[in-house]
């Protein structure tokens, strides 16, 4: 049987505390998370609206934690499906 392992790619955050630099490797998933949650924090008028965002915390969890900080005002599930009535 033949494995192989596979690394995927991270992006590099650089992180300054107290005049000294830390570097961190982030996942693409942890990287959007923050990015969106400081968005979320630094402008009240930011909001993520999709399928799935809020109460699962997004696909692949890339919204986790989210909802719970921000609430539903701010972090909302939308229907996966949509009906119309014109059918």
């Amino acid at each position: 049987m033949f494995t192989k392992s596979l690394k995927l790619p991270g992006i590099l955050h650089i992180v300054q505390r107290n005049n000294k630099r830390f570097a961190q490797t982030l996942s693409v998933r942890d990287a959007l998370n923050q990015a969106m949650d400081e968005e979320l924090q630094r402008d009240s008028s930011v909001f993520i609206l999709g399928e799935e965002v809020a109460q699962y915390d997004g696909a692949y969890t890339v919204s986790k934690g989210l909802w719970r900080k921000y609430g539903d005002e701010r972090v909302v599930d939308t229907p996966i499906t949509r009906w119309d009535s014109r059918d």
